[in-house]
């Protein structure tokens, strides 16, 4: 990819694991080179051998697999999870999971050539090799966090790294005529001392410092960056605007997008109509759309047809192994595995049924949903405990958070033979409807049947005060309330609830304005001259007015 002049994408580290070739030991890829006179030698030995003897273990190994085929997919599934819970970091991302699961399929399929005879290595020099190349991948990687996150990171440390006292001024000489130029600025920096006090004016450095920074001064101090935002093009402007459409031929239009702030790009975009699907879909403006992305490929579904997956190319196609009578009110992508929420049947309907697929190799979607196939691990369960509906399913955390509408719960993955863990979660808060939460920072944001709420994953509170819960609840439309949803804007760090109003009664909505809740703040009548609140009643008279005049 370097070569070729293009980034690498997360997506293609998290599939194509990247191992460093130096394994430390001084000599190159090689720990041991088992008494030869260097890894040159070594290294032709290995290749006159490789050539002698290609082939002939892999075929004793199918040999032996096929002798051990009923209980073999069952132990390779139980020892590569229980060795992927051993070398995972606690709290690792989903991408690291991923990349762990592997390698202990790689140690796994190991020990069982060594049990076979094939090998000739000691017990457990398998599951060390394999430990040693997924350690090493994971220390080249940076950590065991998501890789768009390391990627950022390590973008802004190369760029400080590299533009640190050309592009940032010195925060107390930001003001000196006499101090050097700093051209095409990137921000600032100013020194703390090792109290992380801030050395403010360039008088306060002197006298602190003198002319020169004593050494032992300098190891007790550190640099502190401000970036500005223009940098990396942080301010919402950049990104939201009105960009033309022009049509370009049947089925291909092109748009110009800002790139970066100072800049743009003309996007080519394809338009695909529903005669590209295996089957046209035939859901309503209310059945709402989930799914998501597993493995980098898009899964969509909309609870009335079933469910169907997009290859990167060509047509929407229908689920491996998902029958053509099944359908799902809700499909979520979670961890290495695709699972559905209220399942129906053969035309019966089974509200409270969680169904997963068997686990998904990445960059793909599941082959199977057959729950009744021991050798799979896909299953099914009812979450029962409450019998409202279930509504949606939002990954929050390790863990993927199932609204009903008027209770949660929490599924974890817990490996073989349970595969996903189910708990309730205290507390009456549900959700509205589908797409009425959005993920933040913070947890979700939920609209429920009466509150707008923060889920953290360790607690629920509610973040509408008394005049915008009922502001929400005494105007939303209670026949089309399916279709609120809430939505994020992260440039400008706002969480939108959007919800349809009653219809008809536009005097009643002007009227609003004018209640006692518009009349009073902190407890007092704005209404009175004296009450020191005097401009909300004004406000609320104006926009009563602006609404009388609009009908």
């Amino acid at each position: 990819m370097a070569e070729g002049m293009k980034r690498t994408r997360t997506g293609q580290e998290v599939r194509m694991a990247d191992i460093p070739a130096d394994a430390g030991a001084g000599m190159g890829a090689f720990e041991n080179i088992h008494d030869f006179a260097g890894g040159a030698a070594f290294s032709s030995h290995l290749a006159r051998e490789a050539q002698q003897c290609h082939g002939a273990p892999g075929r004793a190994f199918l040999e032996w697999a096929c002798t051990h085929a009923d209980t073999l997919a069952r132990r390779v599934r139980s020892a590569t999870a229980a060795l992927s819970r051993q070398w995972v970091p606690q709290g690792a991302s989903g991408q690291v999971e991923r990349v762990g699961a592997r390698f202990a399929l790689v140690g796994v399929a190991g020990e069982l050539a060594t049990e076979a005879g094939l090998t000739g290595w000691p017990v457990g020099e398998s599951e060390r090799a394999a430990r040693a190349c997924f350690d090493a991948w994971l220390a080249a990687r940076g950590g065991a966090g998501n890789g768009e996150v390391a990627a950022m990171l390590r973008q802004v440390r190369r760029f400080l790294e590299s533009h640190g006292e050309g592009r940032f001024t010195w925060w107390h000489r930001a003001a000196d005529d006499h101090n050097a130029k700093t051209l095409q600025r990137a921000g600032f920096r100013r020194m703390v001392d090792q109290d992380g006090k801030p050395i403010k004016s360039n008088s306060d450095h002197q006298q602190e410092y003198g002319e020169r920074m004593a050494p032992a001064d300098g190891e007790n101090t550190s640099v502190e960056y401000f970036v500005l935002p223009e940098v990396y093009g942080a301010y919402p402007y950049a990104y939201n605007g009105t960009y033309t459409i022009t049509v370009t031929g049947a089925t291909t239009f092109t748009y110009t997008m800002a790139s970066n702030p100072g800049g743009s790009a003309s996007i080519i975009g394809h338009l695909i109509g529903p005669g590209a699907a295996v089957m046209d879909f035939t859901g309503a403006r209310d059945d709402r759309w989930t799914g998501g992305v597993l493995g980098g490929v898009l899964v969509m579904n909309n609870g009335i047809d079933g469910p169907q997956y997009w290859a990167g190319s060509d047509k929407l196609r229908t689920l491996h192994g998902w029958s053509s009578t099944w359908t799902a009110k809700i499909l979520a992508p979670f961890k290495d595995y695709l699972l559905a929420f209220d399942v129906t049947k053969n035309g019966t309907r089974y509200p409270h049924m969680m169904k997963w697929s068997a686990a998904a190799i990445p960059g793909a979607i599941p082959h199977s949903w057959d729950s009744t196939d021991v050798t799979l691990d896909a299953g099914e369960v009812d979450i029962a405990e409450t019998s409202d509906l279930m509504v949606d399913a939002l990954p929050l955390g390790d863990a993927l958070i199932v609204y009903k509408e008027r209770s949660m719960y929490a599924v974890r993955y817990v490996g073989y033979p349970a595969i996903f863990a189910v708990q309730r979660l205290p507390g009456d808060s549900g959700m509205l409807f589908r797409g009425c939460g959005a993920m933040t920072p913070l947890g979700h944001v939920v609209l429920t049947a009466g509150d707008v709420v923060l889920n953290t994953g360790s607690g629920v509170q509610s973040i509408a005060d008394g005049i915008i819960r009922k502001y929400i609840f005494r105007n939303i439309d209670s026949t089309n309330y399916k279709r609120a949803f809430v939505a994020t804007n992260p440039q400008r760090n706002e969480v939108l609830v959007c919800f349809p109003v009653n219809r008809g009664d536009y005097l009643a909505q002007c009227e609003a304005y004018l209640n006692l809740d518009s009349s009073r703040a902190a407890g007092k009548d704005c209404k009175q001259p004296s009450s020191g609140c005097r401009g909300v009643w004004l406000r609320a008279q104006e926009r009563h007015k602006k609404c009388m005049e609009a009908q």
